[in-house]
């Protein structure tokens, strides 16, 4: 997971230094490691890795993740701190709100932004999250007097 944007993404050494790529939309490696990924801003060539366990093939996101992943990217999410990671349900967990208060503070699209993050806590397509949260948002937003 990348740092700042939670989303998926590679690390590794470019001439020596630590380095996090771009979101992650595929990838096609052979023995060790060696082949190409495809990020969100262009190709990254991978080279060998003393990984044993690397599997050799092509390693494809399913759709709705590479859906989540470009929408994160999109709205310009970044991940709330773990510690605001909801347990409960969206209505009485009080880390909902929490993290919906960082998303709207920092993303460029907050409502997508908080999408984003509550399919990849509830493990959902982006459509069932922006449906699932829908009220949540709504009443967020409205002011009754």
């Amino acid at each position: 997971m990348h740092p700042i944007t939670g989303t998926m993404a590679l690390v590794g050494f470019l001439n020596g230094q630590a380095r996090t790529c771009a979101p992650v939309v595929a990838m096609l490696t052979g023995p060790g490691g060696i082949g190409w990924c495809r990020t969100l801003t262009g190709w990254i060539r991978l080279v060998l890795t003393s990984d044993e366990l690397h599997r050799e093939g092509r390693h494809l996101l399913p759709a709705h993740a590479r859906e989540i992943e470009l929408a994160a990217f999109d709205a310009g999410y970044r991940a709330p701190r773990r510690s605001l990671r909801p347990d409960g349900p969206i209505a009485s967990d009080p880390h909902w709100h929490e993290a919906a208060d960082i998303i709207d503070r920092t993303a460029r699209d907050p409502e997508i932004g908080f999408a984003v993050f509550y399919a990849r806590q509830k493990r959902v397509t982006l459509t069932e999250a922006r449906r699932a949260m829908e009220t949540f948002w709504l009443s967020r937003t409205l002011t009754f007097d």
